[in-house]
């Protein structure tokens, strides 16, 4: 009943997420044509309300595919707060993105920013206001969770912690059980603050003795035989069961979930777990600026190829194998700012690399061209993988694609980069790049890798024009 009412709930919040977002709109437009437009016709208010619809789709989609709409009972506000800035600017990338792909009206950059500022406080302050009313009935004794707890030690004091640093949760501690059914002659001080219950054995009786909502199992891998019972039990009588997931070796960035494939369910552990629905979105973006990248840098790209083709002998671009996703191989794109047989020259300078780790790096390197060296400094020979991007090698920001030689001196923990698409920046691009010696630059790439979202790509591609313009850490 509890999940029944919590999806009716998820749907009606969504709901008025989406109203709230079209008020503000229409405010917006309202401000607009009051304050700084005189003119308004029936084209206006025809391309207000086509925009109007499309605003409440793209809207609907990304806060359903957010994680918006999670309880708000294990959360902070910060965390809420964070949820809604993160979720409205791609809401905006899209909304940008449907009207240019789609020739739509222009609503014009001000409409835009004052559409943005309402829309932001109308839904922070509406959350504010939900917070604090669920705080207050919780604190009142209402919508209050009771709660039983198996196990002892390690995980089990850190769930009883955690839970009294919450009061604002509503979860009343009525006690512990262990699996053998022996009170520990040691209790960790916040095991002693409840009291202790007895064994499995005991479950039976106590939920007849006592309201039981929920009952936490934080099982060792020594007692998983005797999980299946419990939940069964638990389950057969309508008590909801969470079972800690830590069953296995701590992994730390090691993300469990629950999969299927046909009618098999499987128990999935994923190095990194992102909603699929915003990783989609983070490809339709790519794709997107990489195609209004090539379309409006077209003279650039032509006055480039002309300029290398004086300089030097040899092709435009230079094609390499590389390293993407799982392992695959690509070609890789960039301007050729070398002589055409720089990789053989290579192998005469290995003493004078200056990274270490399997990259080779060098200052004032003799296999550039003198246009090539324009071309590192202002990173302009980075823009043919614009094409990468367009075709799915690449994304726009990703860690950087090894070569395969590199790849071969890798350390285990150092093949994780592989696991997303590599970019063509992120954080050792606008952190110092060739200054920053390798361990510290692939620590960078897991963090990145870990910690992924949206919010982020944004803040990497805006740091990137003046870590280029500043030319930090280039090599030439």
């Amino acid at each position: 009943m509890l999940k029944e009412n919590n999806k009716v709930f998820t749907n009606l919040q969504n709901f008025i997420d989406v109203s709230i977002t079209i008020v503000a709109y229409y405010l917006a437009y309202i401000i607009r044509f009051t304050f700084f437009e005189t003119e308004f016709s029936i084209g206006h208010i025809k391309s207000l309300n086509w925009l109007g619809v499309l605003i409440a789709f793209i809207w609907w989609f990304t806060f359903r595919s957010s994680r918006l709409y999670q309880s708000y009972r294990y959360q902070s506000f910060y965390t809420v707060l964070l949820q809604v800035l993160r979720t409205v600017p791609a809401s905006f990338i899209l909304f940008v993105a449907s009207i240019m792909l789609f020739k739509l009206p222009d609503t014009g950059r001000l409409l835009l920013g004052i559409f943005a500022v309402f829309d932001i406080l109308f839904l922070v302050g509406g959350r504010m206001l939900i917070f604090e009313m669920k705080l207050y009935f919780r604190h009142s004794g209402y919508n209050t969770r009771n709660v039983l707890i198996i196990g002892h030690g390690g995980h089990t004091e850190e769930l009883i912690q955690i839970i009294q640093d919450h009061p604002g949760w509503g979860m009343i501690l009525l006690g512990f059980l262990t699996f053998d059914g022996i009170k520990p002659k040691i209790l960790s001080s916040q095991e002693a603050t409840i009291p202790f219950l007895g064994g499995t054995q005991d479950l039976s009786q106590i939920v007849k003795d006592q309201v039981v909502d929920i009952v936490f199992i934080m099982v060792p891998p020594s007692q998983i035989e005797a999980l299946q019972p419990l939940i069964r039990q638990c389950l057969a009588i309508g008590i909801s069961v969470k079972v800690n997931a830590s069953l296995f070796d701590d992994l730390g960035y090691v993300q469990p979930q629950w999969d299927e494939i046909g009618p098999i369910p499987l128990f999935s552990f994923e190095m990194t777990h992102h909603s699929p629905y915003m990783l989609t979105l983070k490809e339709v973006i790519d794709s997107l600026v990489a195609l209004v990248g090539l379309v409006l840098l077209a003279p650039v790209f032509m006055t480039i190829a002309v300029a290398i083709k004086l300089d030097s002998r040899g092709p435009i671009l230079f094609v390499q194998k590389r390293v993407g996703i799982h392992g695959r191989l690509f070609n890789f794109f960039k301007f050729r700012s070398m002589v055409t047989n720089a990789e053989a020259l290579q192998e005469q300078l290995i003493d004078k690399n200056e990274q270490d780790g399997p990259v080779f790096k060098i200052k004032d390197d003799p296999r550039v061209t003198r246009v090539g060296r324009f071309l590192r400094k202002t990173s302009l020979d980075e823009l043919p993988q614009l094409f990468n991007v367009l075709i799915g090698d690449m994304s726009l920001v990703g860690p950087r694609p090894p070569l395969p030689k590199e790849v071969e001196q890798y350390k285990q923990w150092q093949r994780r980069r592989l696991s997303v698409k590599p970019g063509i920046t992120c954080t050792w691009q606008v952190s110092g790049r060739n200054s920053i010696n390798f361990e510290a630059w692939m620590k960078m790439d897991m963090n990145y890798i870990d910690d992924w979202s949206l919010s982020k790509d944004v803040e990497l591609l805006a740091k990137t024009i003046p870590a280029v313009i500043m030319q930090k850490g280039v090599k030439e």
